[in-house]
């Protein structure tokens, strides 16, 4: 998902950071750091003060990071699952997020809080946008509609239902917003003021329509501020469904590109230049002497007068994210676009808009694979690390995971490294193992071991050759043997076997030889004579990965049926079976000498294992897709593993003691977390089926910031009856007795008051959780907190924040309250504080906005320039649009 802030430089999400990248130099400068994947990115405009860019996650956070300090600026929570879109307005300081859960966020970034969230689609939100001039949120949706929010009003008050199937994107250039669906039209829709005068030419409203509008038969309503009118469509030369569209800051290029590697790029018209082009067609058919009827049709504004394909573009691979920005050089106007590609690249390049002219391509490759890695292995030191795709085979420097050499291998499965290291050997699945030199990075030998793929190369003990197993059932040992510089493999013995052969493993004293097959068993048989030592049966789906123990005790094994067995190494029975992972298990390895091991699973997990005890140990996550596989060191202190989502991860044996019993509790304690967020959305009494609800998502910052108010409360109690206490102590004694101790909460922050720690605790909660976290109390806590804020609001401090709770609460607990005998004297009494507190909140307000205005004209009449005038003119036309569709609605 690129996103530039300039043209040299550029944000990518990887994984769950966000990285920014010169491309003119083709290093990364900075990393943004955070927990879960990146979905989305949009950068800040530009007019802000500072530079900050909104990351979009997979549990649908979001955070604000300062390009310059690289700190998290702002946190938001409201949705519920991953971000599809966010959109800044053109001033900076709002943000509207689109998300799978269906609903559309804005949040105000001055006060970190949410504006309005209306959930009006029925299925997942694709595109968000601000309509630069009208107060309108845009959304698209995968249930085909695209809906418009006036947020004065917080309603919709607007539908196009001209889609037939989901809208995937859109993107607004002017008065047009265009939008692309499933099928391979881009249609165009022109968006104009209720009153305004509209273009004959190129959209116009018929006499009909204004009468249905008048009488209240189709969106006839006061509050309309605009009209949205289909005006036609231009055809995508890809058949495949749009899924993205893109246009530069100056909208004059506007990019398309679906799930395929094609990209087509439009130059967007100015209204000169539409007008040209339609009088140069009105003249050519005025030439041919055409019917007046052709002449009346040439003289009308078409859809490709106002987007004009200029190129496209096949890629080296599928697109999935783009950016572009306009520059002008000696041969004119020149976009310069980067497009992401699904083979974990970059690509850049410059395109004419006078000509089309496609040049100075750049492509970005990352050190890590263009497809996803499926096999690892240690270096006999364990300094380097070993990983092959269907690509490409890559060495990596342990201590710094940087690339040290690429090798090109098509269709890689297994691999291992030679003796002494100097060697790489690779099985494909064209049943051929590609022995590589590490040194120069070459391609020394072909060997063609098998009739159909290798699935498995597997070392000897002693370092002298290997075994391969293929799906042609059949296993080879090889032998090494120097020629030359280098080493080749020499065939020895072949092992027959009735099935497809999944994986073997040699023990560590090279006796045994287990194989997995197809037909779900795993055969053990002596390497001397080849005789079967143990057969291995009990999964319902076939074993994918095996290891030995190192004292050859136990053998384990794991299955795509989700389970680990654990079995004798002497008799072969079955110690336990482990439903190990919610998925596949993928792979699994033995720490060497010991009798713990790892898995991994199409879960995205890695779990450590006592082979002993048949405990879980220890839950490992960092991959966001399935793990493809492990190794471990010969020290047993480093693990590493690969992922389809296409990191390679290193994990490292901390020094910090391992506690069996606090890793349950810990694992418990997370389970229960995810089951109190995820038992159900908060029913907000008194929201109903509004359009504007509240964007409730329990987390637990959220649990946790209620738990704290909560607290505060029964410290406020407990301090009031231990002064009532002591006040009717000193009355019996008839003598000034000393205080009780404070609590010790109050004594850590330094507050006499426990009211005081009361309006600590609320002002303390994050501004985009206090909702939220008010949801949670329930009303008889509401009812002891609400007369507190009155007292609270009384003293000054904090008044905002305060109203803001109060608000809050009376809203959602309207009814209750309403009905409740005992809350009419709190409603009173809050009543005249707030009688006594507004009026003199609002002089101080107007007293600062009278100073704010007297040194704004100071400064003009100092300067001879003007402030704010885009925002004043604005609100002006704003204002006079709406008065002007309430006097025609009127009429």
């Amino acid at each position: 998902m690129p996103q530039g802030i300039e043209q040299t430089f550029c944000i990518v999400g990887a994984c769950e950071n966000v990285q920014v990248w010169n491309l003119k130099t083709s290093t990364k400068i900075a990393t943004f750091n955070g927990n879960k994947q990146v979905t989305k990115i949009c950068v800040q405009p530009s007019r802000t003060s500072s530079k900050v860019i909104a990351v979009g996650y997979a549990n649908g956070d979001i955070k604000l990071f300062n390009l310059s300090t690289g700190e998290t600026t702002v946190s938001f929570e409201g949705h519920k699952s991953e971000i599809t879109s966010l959109e800044f307005d053109h001033d900076g300081m709002r943000l509207v997020s689109g998300s799978l859960d269906t609903n559309v966020i804005v949040w105000d970034v001055a006060v970190n809080q949410f504006i309005f969230p209306p959930p009006g689609h029925k299925a997942a939100v694709t595109k968000v946008l601000f309509l630069k001039d009208f107060d309108v949120v845009v959304s698209c949706s995968k249930d085909s509609f695209v809906k418009f929010w006036d947020l004065t009003t917080q309603h919709c008050f607007k539908t196009l239902v001209d889609h037939r199937s989901e809208v995937w994107d859109m993107e607004l250039f002017g008065h047009l917003i265009v939008t692309g669906s499933s099928d391979s039209e881009l249609r165009i829709f022109r968006i104009t003021g209720v009153n305004e005068e509209q273009d004959n030419n190129e959209m116009s409203v018929s006499a009909e329509k204004k009468i249905k509008l008048l009488e209240g038969n189709e969106d006839a309503d006061e509050n309309i501020i605009l009209n949205a009118e289909n005006i036609g469509s231009v055809l995508r030369e890809s058949t495949s469904r749009v899924d993205s569209i893109v246009t530069d800051s100056t909208n004059r290029v506007l990019c398309v590109h679906g799930t395929d590697s094609h990209l087509e790029i439009f130059r967007i018209n100015t209204d000169a230049e539409v007008n040209l082009v339609k009088d140069k067609r009105v003249k050519k058919e005025k030439k041919r002497s055409a019917e007046e009827s052709e002449i009346e049709a040439a003289s009308k504004i078409r859809p490709t007068d106002r987007l004009r394909r200029i190129l496209n573009q096949k890629l080296g691979s599928k697109i999935k994210s783009c950016d572009l920005a306009l520059s002008k050089s000696k041969d004119g106007e020149q976009a310069k676009i980067v497009c992401s590609l699904a083979d974990n690249s970059l690509v850049s390049f410059v395109v004419t808009l006078k000509d089309g002219n496609f040049s100075n391509e750049m492509k970005v490759t990352f050190e890590g694979h263009r497809a996803e890695p499926k096999s690892l292995a240690f270096s006999s030191d364990s300094t380097s690390i070993l990983s092959a795709s269907s690509d490409s085979i890559k060495l990596w420097n342990r201590s710094s995971m940087t690339s040290l050499r690429n090798m090109q291998c098509e269709l890689a499965v297994c691999s291992i490294f030679g003796p002494n290291d100097r060697q790489v050997l690779a099985g494909t699945k064209k049943g051929l193992i590609l022995i590589f030199d590490i040194g120069s990075s070459e391609l020394i030998e072909k060997v063609e071991a098998h009739e159909s793929s290798v699935t498995s190369l597997c070392s000897r003990p002693d370092l002298l050759g290997l075994v391969s197993g293929s799906e042609d059932k059949t296993v080879k040992f090889w032998d090494y043997e120097q020629k030359g510089r280098y080493i080749t493999i020499i065939h020895k013995k072949t092992l027959d076997l009735p099935d497809g052969v999944v994986c073997t493993k040699y023990s560590h004293d090279a006796k045994y030889i287990a194989v997995a097959l197809l037909d779900f068993t795993v055969k053990v048989f002596f390497t001397n004579s080849f005789k079967v030592h143990l057969k291995l049966y009990g999964h319902k789906l076939p074993v994918v990965s095996l290891d030995i123990s190192s004292d050859n005790k136990l053998f384990i094994t794991a299955s795509t049926d989700r389970n680990i067995k654990i079995w004798d190494g002497h008799f072969g029975n079955c110690l336990k079976s482990i439903f190990a992972h919610d998925e596949g298990v993928s792979a699994v390895v033995f720490v060497p000498k010991r009798h713990y091991f790892f898995s991994c699973g199409k879960d995205g997990t890695i779990k450590e294992w006592d082979g002993d005890k048949f405990n879980l140990i220890q839950t490992m996550r960092g991959h966001f897709a399935r793990v493809s596989d492990l190794a471990i060191s010969e020290s047993g202190n480093m693990l590493v593993s690969c992922s389809q989502d296409r990191s390679i991860r290193l994990w490292e044996k901390s020094d910090e003691p391992l506690v069996l019993s606090d890793e349950m509790e810990r694992e418990r304690e997370r389970k229960e977390e995810e089951e109190e967020i995820n038992e159900g959305q908060t029913v907000v009494p008194g929201e109903g089926d509004e359009e504007a609800a509240l964007p409730s998502k329990r987390t637990i910052k959220t649990v946790c910031a209620s738990e704290r108010i909560i607290e505060s409360l029964d410290i406020y109690d407990e301090e009031i009856i231990k002064a009532k206490q002591h006040d009717h102590d000193c009355r019996v004694s008839k003598k000034k007795l000393i205080k009780p101790e404070a609590h010790p909460m109050l004594r850590a922050l330094n507050i006499s008051q426990p009211l005081e720690y009361v309006r600590y605790v609320i002002c303390n909660v994050k501004s985009s959780e206090l909702e939220d976290s008010l949801l949670v109390l329930s009303f008889p806590i509401v009812m002891r907190l609400l007369p507190l804020l009155g007292e609270l609001i009384k003293t000054g401090d904090e008044v905002e924040r305060l109203y803001r709770c109060l608000l809050f609460l009376l809203r959602i607990h309207h009814g209750k309250i309403t009905t409740s005998p005992q809350m009419m004297g709190i409603l009173d009494s809050i009543l005249k504080v707030e009688k006594n507190k507004l009026p003199e909140l609002k002089d101080i307000i107007g007293f600062n906005m009278a100073g704010i205005q007297t040194l704004k004209r100071i400064i003009e009449e100092k300067e001879e320039t003007k402030f704010f005038t885009d925002i004043v003119s604005k609100h002006k036309k704003r204002s006079k649009q709406k008065k002007k569709s309430r006097l025609a609605v009127k009429t």
